[in-house]
Protein backbone atom coordinates (compact mmCIF):
# COMPACT_ATOMS: atom_id res chain seq x y z
CA UNK A 1 0.00 0.00 0.00
CA UNK A 2 1.54 3.70 -1.22
CA UNK A 3 0.29 6.48 1.08
CA UNK A 4 0.96 10.19 -0.14
CA UNK A 5 1.22 13.12 2.16
CA UNK A 6 1.21 16.09 0.75
CA UNK A 7 2.96 19.37 1.17
CA UNK A 8 3.36 22.59 -0.47
CA UNK A 9 6.47 24.94 -2.36
CA UNK A 10 6.24 28.55 0.08
CA UNK A 11 7.23 32.05 -0.36
CA UNK A 12 7.25 34.98 1.52
CA UNK A 13 9.12 36.05 4.66
CA UNK A 14 12.53 35.08 4.99
CA UNK A 15 14.48 36.77 2.20
CA UNK A 16 16.13 39.76 2.47
CA UNK A 17 14.27 40.99 -0.45
CA UNK A 18 11.42 39.76 -2.58
CA UNK A 19 13.58 39.54 -5.75
CA UNK A 20 15.34 36.74 -3.71
CA UNK A 21 12.19 35.20 -2.82
CA UNK A 22 11.72 33.38 -6.00
CA UNK A 23 12.28 30.01 -5.12
CA UNK A 24 9.39 28.24 -2.85
CA UNK A 25 10.70 25.99 -0.36
CA UNK A 26 9.43 22.50 0.40
CA UNK A 27 6.50 22.59 3.16
CA UNK A 28 4.30 20.34 5.03
CA UNK A 29 2.42 20.59 8.42
CA UNK A 30 2.32 17.59 10.27
CA UNK A 31 0.78 17.05 14.19
CA UNK A 32 3.83 17.12 16.98
CA UNK A 33 2.00 15.40 20.02
CA UNK A 34 3.88 15.54 23.53
CA UNK A 35 1.45 14.06 26.29
CA UNK A 36 -1.95 15.84 26.52
CA UNK A 37 -0.08 18.76 24.28
CA UNK A 38 -0.25 19.27 20.46
CA UNK A 39 -0.35 21.36 17.75
CA UNK A 40 -0.04 21.78 14.12
CA UNK A 41 3.86 22.59 12.93
CA UNK A 42 4.81 24.14 9.44
CA UNK A 43 7.85 22.42 8.42
CA UNK A 44 10.61 22.89 5.97
CA UNK A 45 12.11 20.07 4.42
CA UNK A 46 15.40 20.03 4.31
CA UNK A 47 17.38 16.81 3.48
CA UNK A 48 20.73 19.09 4.65
CA UNK A 49 19.08 18.94 8.15
CA UNK A 50 20.52 15.83 10.19
CA UNK A 51 17.61 16.34 13.04
CA UNK A 52 14.42 17.77 13.17
CA UNK A 53 13.70 21.05 14.92
CA UNK A 54 10.76 22.68 15.85
CA UNK A 55 11.19 26.57 16.09
CA UNK A 56 11.40 28.77 19.17
CA UNK A 57 7.96 30.13 18.59
CA UNK A 58 6.54 26.74 17.77
CA UNK A 59 8.13 25.31 20.95
CA UNK A 60 6.71 28.33 23.08
CA UNK A 61 3.05 27.69 21.41
CA UNK A 62 3.08 24.21 22.11
CA UNK A 63 4.85 24.22 25.67
CA UNK A 64 4.27 27.20 27.24
CA UNK A 65 6.61 29.75 28.74
CA UNK A 66 6.98 27.37 31.31
CA UNK A 67 10.27 25.66 29.93
CA UNK A 68 13.41 26.07 32.17
CA UNK A 69 16.53 25.03 30.30
CA UNK A 70 18.06 24.94 33.48
CA UNK A 71 15.98 22.24 35.11
CA UNK A 72 15.91 19.63 31.72
CA UNK A 73 18.35 16.87 32.59
CA UNK A 74 21.67 17.65 30.51
CA UNK A 75 21.50 14.53 28.36
CA UNK A 76 18.46 16.01 27.31
CA UNK A 77 19.82 18.90 25.85
CA UNK A 78 21.48 20.05 23.12
CA UNK A 79 23.04 23.21 22.09
CA UNK A 80 23.38 23.73 18.14
CA UNK A 81 24.89 26.32 15.69
CA UNK A 82 23.59 26.77 11.86
CA UNK A 83 20.13 27.82 12.52
CA UNK A 84 18.90 30.91 13.48
CA UNK A 85 21.56 33.40 15.11
CA UNK A 86 23.99 32.28 17.23
CA UNK A 87 23.90 29.21 18.98
CA UNK A 88 20.49 27.68 20.11
CA UNK A 89 19.41 25.60 23.23
CA UNK A 90 17.62 22.76 22.01
CA UNK A 91 15.67 20.21 24.43
CA UNK A 92 15.59 16.37 23.09
CA UNK A 93 12.56 15.03 23.31
CA UNK A 94 10.43 12.08 22.53
CA UNK A 95 7.21 13.26 20.64
CA UNK A 96 4.59 11.53 17.90
CA UNK A 97 4.20 12.84 14.79
CA UNK A 98 0.52 12.54 13.03
CA UNK A 99 0.58 12.84 9.17
CA UNK A 100 -2.78 12.73 6.89
CA UNK A 101 -2.18 11.49 4.07
CA UNK A 102 -4.37 12.45 1.17
CA UNK A 103 -6.98 9.99 1.90
CA UNK A 104 -7.73 11.17 5.14
CA UNK A 105 -5.73 8.38 6.75
CA UNK A 106 -3.66 9.18 10.02
CA UNK A 107 -0.29 7.95 10.46
CA UNK A 108 1.35 7.83 13.71
CA UNK A 109 5.22 8.34 13.80
CA UNK A 110 6.86 8.22 16.88
CA UNK A 111 10.46 10.54 16.60
CA UNK A 112 13.33 11.76 18.44
CA UNK A 113 13.48 15.42 17.99
CA UNK A 114 14.73 18.83 18.71
CA UNK A 115 12.65 21.67 20.13
CA UNK A 116 14.36 25.08 20.39
CA UNK A 117 14.48 26.79 23.65
CA UNK A 118 13.11 30.38 23.22
CA UNK A 119 14.64 32.90 24.15
CA UNK A 120 14.04 37.16 25.05
CA UNK A 121 14.53 39.82 22.37
CA UNK A 122 15.73 39.18 18.93
CA UNK A 123 17.31 35.66 18.94
CA UNK A 124 13.80 34.74 20.24
CA UNK A 125 11.99 35.39 17.60
CA UNK A 126 13.04 33.17 14.40
CA UNK A 127 11.89 33.85 11.36
CA UNK A 128 12.57 30.54 10.12
CA UNK A 129 10.28 27.72 10.16
CA UNK A 130 10.75 24.38 11.98
CA UNK A 131 12.65 22.05 9.91
CA UNK A 132 11.70 18.06 8.82
CA UNK A 133 15.33 16.79 8.57
CA UNK A 134 16.87 13.38 7.46
CA UNK A 135 15.96 11.39 10.52
CA UNK A 136 12.12 11.71 9.87
CA UNK A 137 12.86 11.85 5.81
CA UNK A 138 14.53 8.75 5.50
CA UNK A 139 11.65 7.03 5.87
CA UNK A 140 9.71 8.05 2.82
CA UNK A 141 10.35 8.89 -0.46
CA UNK A 142 10.40 12.01 -1.50
CA UNK A 143 9.31 13.53 -4.40
CA UNK A 144 10.15 17.46 -4.98
CA UNK A 145 9.19 19.16 -8.50
CA UNK A 146 8.77 23.08 -9.29
CA UNK A 147 7.50 22.48 -12.62
CA UNK A 148 4.55 21.82 -11.92
CA UNK A 149 4.81 22.45 -7.89
CA UNK A 150 4.46 19.78 -6.54
CA UNK A 151 5.83 18.30 -2.62
CA UNK A 152 5.01 14.65 -1.67
CA UNK A 153 6.04 12.26 1.27
CA UNK A 154 5.69 8.87 0.03
CA UNK A 155 5.19 5.86 2.58
CA UNK A 156 5.45 2.24 1.00
CA UNK A 157 3.54 0.15 3.42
Amino acid sequence: MTRRFSGRLSRGGLRPHPELDQVGRPMINLVVASGQRRGQVSFMIDTGADFTIVAPRRTRELFGTEIDYGAVLPSRRLPIAGIGPGTVDTIIQRVGLLMTDDDGAVFRLSQTMLFAVPRTGAAGHWRVPSVLGRDVLRRFELRLSYDPPTVSLILND
